[in-house]
């Protein structure tokens, strides 16, 4: 299964001068005025080594534990954490403070 994760994109203004690196789904709402997926860029894509027999949440557990414990040399990014985005197939999923969000 082919993966993607966006972060927040520090290059924008807007986004250095917010709050949302690192803040939870809860807080974006509330506080931020929602989600905005204009604010991220893909910082890397991969394919994950599990099958289809897992669903998207132990996916995304995966991949948060690779993406803290052993990056791939060729990621860039920070380690995957709070307001990140992963996309697998068709569906995007926050990370959240527990656990993930799905958001499409």
């Amino acid at each position: 299964m082919i993966y993607k994760i966006y972060q927040l994109d520090l290059s924008k203004e807007s986004v250095r001068n917010s709050r949302k690196l690192f803040e939870r789904w809860e807080w974006l709402i509330k506080y931020d005025g929602g989600f905005n997926f204009q604010d991220y860029k893909q910082v890397y894509e991969g394919e994950t080594n599990l099958d289809e027999k897992f669903d998207n949440i132990t996916i995304l557990d995966n991949l948060f534990n690779k993406f803290n414990l052993a990056h791939p040399e060729d990621f860039h990014g920070h380690s995957l954490s709070v307001s990140d985005v992963v996309v697998l197939d068709d569906k995007m999923y926050f990370c959240d403070d527990f656990g993930w969000k799905e958001i499409l």
